[in-house]
């Protein structure tokens, strides 16, 4: 079958349609497969910050730790009730199961008492917060899901205050977290 030029040139234009369309397809596929897998690291991290902030109420004498720890439940509890239904339409399982990494925090939190208690549990919560910061920030630079988008700018702007809180708490229990906090 023979085929002029002109004929050549349309099935090249088709060819690069058909191609452009395959690589916009596996562009989506590889951003919604990555906003699955943070939604998973996501609700893990809540399940993390929940477990040791309930702990750091029954364990620390500290009122500030205490007062610290409270907020870091009641906004990680409303972080994954905002996440709730965006993770329910990916068919992520919620709540996630703790991580080793958590599994092994929690783990030596609870070995511990007094201001080693709180000292510990500050400067987990400062690397934790860090980490999720910057899981957060690329988040909102590689989603293609708007609202996802949206929702992970809100809980962007909590996670950077519990990121500062924890910074400033570090910083005025002289607890090194391998962080800069600015000040």
């Amino acid at each position: 079958m023979a085929f002029g030029k002109a004929g050549i040139a349309m099935m090249a234009g088709i060819l690069t349609v058909c191609g452009v369309g395959v690589l916009a397809a596996q562009d989506a596929s590889s951003s919604a497969t990555g906003d699955k897998t943070f939604l998973m690291n996501a609700d893990e991290s809540n399940s993390a910050e929940i477990a040791a902030s309930q702990m750091a109420l029954k364990k620390s004498k500290n009122p500030e730790v205490k007062a610290y720890a409270q907020q870091m439940i009641t906004d990680h509890q409303k972080l994954r009730s905002d996440m709730s239904a965006l993770t329910q339409q990916m068919g992520v399982m919620a709540p996630q199961p703790l991580n080793e990494t958590h599994k092994a925090e929690a783990k030596r939190l609870a070995a511990l008492s007094g201001k080693s208690f709180d000292m510990e549990y500050i400067k987990t919560m400062d690397q934790d917060h860090h980490k999720t910061l910057e899981m957060f920030n690329n988040e909102i630079a590689t989603t293609s899901n708007s609202e996802l988008k949206t929702v992970v700018t809100q809980g962007q702007s909590v996670i950077q205050q519990h990121t500062d809180m924890a910074d400033q708490m570090a910083q005025k229990m002289n607890i090194s977290s391998g962080f800069s906090s600015g000040f």
